[in-house]
Order: C-alpha cells, then sequence, then structure tokens
C-alpha cells in the first residue's frame, strides 16, 4: 500500500444546535423512565429533500438542518412544545416517534389503527386527515413526549392511549403546561383557542375550563 501524500481532514461539530442536544436528553430521559436500552444514531443529511427520516429497521434518525428552524427564526406555526415543530428539537423527537412505532416498539402502530379505526386526529397543520396514520401517530406521539398535558386537553382518549403504551419523560400537570405556554408567541396562543378552545388565565395561572368545556 502507498503512503499517503495528504493528511486525514476531519469535520467537528463544536456548538451543535443546542435544541438538537435538547431533543437527544429527551429521548434519554424517555428511555430511562421506561427502563428501555437501544442505542440511537442522529445524522445531520442536508442531502434530504425534507425536515427528517426514519427507514423502519434502523436506528437512524435523519434530520436536515438546513429544513429545521432555527431557535432565532421561529415560523408563525411553529414553537418547541407546541402542537407544530420545525426545530431540529420537534424533528428530532417527531423521527424519534417513527422510530418507536415502526421498529422498536412496532405494536404502537397496530394497537393504534385498532383503537381509532376511522376516527383521526392530525394535530399538524400541515397533514390533511386521512393522509398518512403513520404521521398522524407520530405527530400525536411526538407531543405526548414533549407536552403530554397539551394532548391531555385536545384529546383526552388519545392521551389515555399513549399513556398505555409508554411513560411520558415530561410531567403532565397543568402547572408544566402553562410554563410552555407562557413562551409561546400570541398568534400561536390565539391558534390554540380557535383550534383546541385552550385558554390560560394569566392572572389565575390555570387553564380556563368553562371554555374547555363549550
Amino acid at each position: 500500500m502507498q503512503n499517503s501524500t495528504i493528511g486525514k481532514i476531519n469535520f467537528k461539530l463544536i456548538f451543535p444546535d443546542i435544541l438538537a442536544l435538547n431533543a437527544a436528553s429527551l429521548i434519554e430521559q424517555t428511555q430511562k423512565v421506561n427502563r428501555w436500552k437501544f442505542n440511537i444514531d442522529i445524522a445531520f443529511n442536508y442531502q434530504i429533500d425534507c425536515f427528517g427520516q426514519t427507514t423502519p429497521g434502523t436506528h437512524i434518525l435523519e434530520i436536515n438542518p438546513d429544513r429545521c428552524i432555527t431557535k432565532y427564526k421561529q415560523a408563525k406555526t411553529s414553537f418547541p412544545y407546541y402542537v407544530n415543530d420545525y426545530s431540529a428539537f420537534g424533528v428530532i423527537i417527531h423521527e424519534f416517534s417513527h422510530f418507536l412505532a415502526l421498529t422498536f416498539h412496532k405494536s404502537i402502530s397496530s394497537k393504534y389503527r385498532k383503537a381509532f379505526p376511522t376516527e383521526r386526529l392530525m394535530i399538524n397543520d400541515c397533514k390533511e386527515p386521512n393522509e398518512d396514520v403513520d404521521e398522524e401517530i407520530a405527530e400525536i406521539m411526538t407531543l405526548y413526549i414533549v407536552n403530554p398535558y397539551l394532548l391531555k386537553l385536545i384529546s383526552e382518549k388519545h392521551f389515555n392511549f399513549f399513556k398505555k403504551q409508554f411513560k411520558s419523560p415530561t410531567k403532565c400537570t397543568e402547572q408544566q403546561f402553562i410554563e410552555y405556554y407562557q413562551k409561546f408567541p400570541p398568534n400561536l396562543k390565539k391558534k390554540l383557542l380557535l383550534k383546541w378552545k385552550i385558554l390560560v388565565d394569566v392572572n389565575k395561572n390555570c387553564v380556563i375550563r368553562e371554555i374547555l368545556a363549550t
């Protein structure tokens, strides 16, 4: 073998997206509370023509950072811990949810289809009802992992379904939800009110139940 005339060129990511690190930490917490053990690779793939992807049967969560929304430039319909989150945090947890449903915990997909054969719940604004049940599962599961109390407010039936499948690493309390809610931009709070009838009384620091019941 001939000696190379040039040295190696190494790529190092010195300061990865803090939102990506937060997602990795939440995946670790999910494993811990459920006593799961598996390896996961989070790959930054700039060639995929989407936010992210996960191939069934693999342990690789691919995201395209160029597609993801950064914490400095939030879209009008996206925010961490909201029903829509196109940041690295939301995309990684979304792909992790695909991994759980299609690779690690396959029974979730079949049980969900049996529990909700015709009832569709698409919480993501980018999807239309009946378009893709696997995407529906991943979106709802993502919310269950990152903000379970919000999912409970939107649909207690779906919340209870996922609660039976595995434990969320996030506290499912009104106060935890309100902590996230207070960080949402005004337009997203308005969307929660118009679409899901969810409103927080900032003075009393509680969800207004009367609106939820109407």
